[in-house]
């Protein structure tokens, strides 16, 4: 019967867990500057290089299928990329 209530505790968490970094995810991206990136100000850009920029992020701009790649992607062990440091998070969190 124990075995049960902590299946139950289980699955509550992961829910749980899954719900609250969906509303994390949402409110980051209602966030006022989400979409303002640095590289829109340089002004040695090129107009293809600046479509270029905003195809490649045109994938984050759906809530959920952003969320259920990033899900997806922790599964495999894939942390994603910095775009500040242009390097893998796995990486960056190994260093510290």
């Amino acid at each position: 019967m124990w075995y049960r209530r902590i299946v139950w505790h289980g699955c509550a968490f992961l829910l749980i867990l899954l719900l609250a970094g969906l509303l994390g995810a949402t409110l980051a991206r209602f966030a006022p500057g989400f979409g303002a990136e640095e590289s829109r100000l340089d002004s040695r850009l090129s107009g293809e290089s600046m479509q270029a920029i905003r195809q490649a992020r045109a994938a984050e701009r759906n809530l959920l299928r952003f969320y259920a790649g990033y899900l997806g992607g922790l599964l495999k062990g894939d942390l994603g990329v910095s775009r500040s440091l242009a390097r893998p998070v796995r990486d960056l969190l190994a260093e510290r």
